[in-house]
């Protein structure tokens, strides 16, 4: 590509997913979904490593894990396992599509651990579900995210990060992130935010 000002960044891709009323979400005590392949690059050991610490406090959490490929399935189970939290990890594996609308909108808080991502659909669906997302500080996430405004973001690999943001989560605070990520979606994730950003690349391009 012969000019920088040939290249236009647009989210791939979008999802029909809306936030429904869950009674889950009006108990005080915090619910976390993880969606993502159980691969290195994933790192579910960083997000259960600081999950392992969060619940000897919270003891009415869960995570909910949901994975279409099991690379790290038996290792997970182990260290789940072997760390006493079997009961605070729901290892749910693979779901139909149209069923991950209703976990979202169970949980208060989307949580993942990537090292490298193109995008994030498993995030963008969260969102659209108002998930506050608690993910890796990577530049699609940190895009996707306005740098973590109304998010929580820690480095890649930094379970001792991770613990602190965890350890610090607020009930009180839950309902205004949660709005702020509703209106993220909607301005810049939706299909309608996209449909524009296209619409306005075009023009801009039919101008030249």
């Amino acid at each position: 590509i012969s000019g920088r000002n040939k290249v236009f960044e647009i989210m791939e891709g979008t999802t029909l997913f809306s936030v429904k009323s869950s009674e889950r979400r009006t108990l005080r005590n915090f619910n976390f979904i993880w969606v993502g392949r159980l691969n290195t690059n994933k790192d579910p050991f960083c997000v259960l490593n600081a999950f392992a610490d969060y619940v000897v406090e919270n003891r009415k959490s869960k995570l909910k894990m949901i994975y279409a490929t099991n690379e790290l399935e038996e290792e997970v189970k182990n260290y789940i396992s072997e760390n006493n939290i079997t009961e605070f990890v729901d290892l749910i594996g693979e779901v139909p599509k149209k069923d991950l609308e209703f976990f979202y909108n169970d949980a208060h808080y989307f949580i993942l651990g990537s090292h490298r991502e193109g995008s994030g659909y498993a995030l963008c669906e969260a969102m659209a579900c108002g998930c506050v997302p608690i993910v890796t500080k990577i530049s699609s996430f940190e895009k996707m995210t306005d740098n973590g405004d109304c998010f929580y973001l820690f480095d890649p690999g930094n379970a001792q990060q991770l613990k602190g943001i965890l350890l610090n989560l607020k009930n009180d605070e839950w309902q205004m992130k949660h709005l702020k990520v509703l209106k993220k979606f909607e301005k810049d994730l939706s299909p309608e935010a996209i449909g524009n950003g296209i619409r306005e690349i075009c023009q801009e391009i039919l101008q030249k």
